[in-house]
């Protein structure tokens, strides 16, 4: 006799202690909820989640928040550059002039304009560097995901 996929593997309901078809997460004869992994009795107020990463072997199957893991995701802050620029092109309009007086006291006019000219685009380029090394910031995400694929989990 040819004995059918589905009941050659069977476990035991964590309540009641009736046969289980070996993945599943409801008891017909109770009618209680358990995680497929640990198959421990979940009630409505727990906390329960399911896999969405259809790849998975753990796929819609019902898991308690204990059997997820915890993965930590870092994300960047977008920088909006248009802040950058507009700061990097304006500040040195002030800065030059003053880098260029200073050097024309010290010596001749004609080294002040000149050091007024070079210093405008040397000062742009470090400012606008500046901003950009100041906006790049980061934060942390924790997410609970599924303890066989990695990926993040959904809450019910």
């Amino acid at each position: 006799m040819v004995e059918s996929h589905q009941t050659a593997v069977k476990t035991k309901c964590p309540a009641c202690g009736g046969s289980v078809p070996a993945g599943k997460y409801r008891c017909l004869k109770c009618g209680i909820y358990f995680c497929s992994k640990c198959r421990i009795r979940l009630a409505k107020r727990d906390r329960q989640c399911q896999c969405v990463n259809q790849q998975c072997d753990d796929y819609g199957k019902l898991i308690c928040y204990n059997c997820t893991v915890k993965v930590a995701e870092e994300k960047l802050i977008p920088v909006k550059i248009g802040d950058s620029l507009e700061i990097a092109l304006l500040t040195p309009l002030y800065i030059s002039p003053i880098v260029g007086l200073v050097a024309g006291k010290m010596s001749e006019f004609g080294i002040g304009v000149l050091a007024t000219l070079a210093s405008y685009p040397v000062l742009a380029v470090l400012i606008f560097t500046g901003c950009l090394m100041a906006r790049k910031k980061s934060y942390t995400v924790v997410r609970n995901c599924c303890a066989d694929c990695r990926q993040p989990v959904q809450q019910k």
